[in-house]
């Protein structure tokens, strides 16, 4: 029996101080959504609320992080831009 190993589905993050109570997250999205990098500023305390909900502490990202810009979430939560997200989600058959 073939046995498929699926490709990673969730992004991969680098974190780094960039300032007094401030950090970046680069977010590598998964190579299935273009493994492009996009970067997210944080303050130390949502970065604290970030990794709670990584750690699974909060189950839902919207709980940890309300005061962070949805499109921000979701970058952090799948690694999709709303480029890709648009480029996704476009209905190509409108285009005729």
């Amino acid at each position: 029996m073939n046995v498929r190993t699926l490709p990673p589905l969730k992004p991969k993050y680098d974190v780094r101080l960039v300032g007094h109570n401030l950090f970046e997250i680069d977010v590598i999205a998964p190579a299935i959504f273009g493994g492009i990098t996009t970067t997210v500023q944080l303050t130390l305390d949502q970065v604290k609320r970030f990794t709670s909900w990584e750690c699974g502490q909060i189950s839902l990202i919207q709980d940890a992080l309300p005061d962070v810009r949805p499109e921000e979430r979701e970058i952090l939560l799948t690694g999709m831009t709303p480029e890709v997200w648009d480029r996704l989600t476009s209905d190509d058959d409108d285009k005729d």
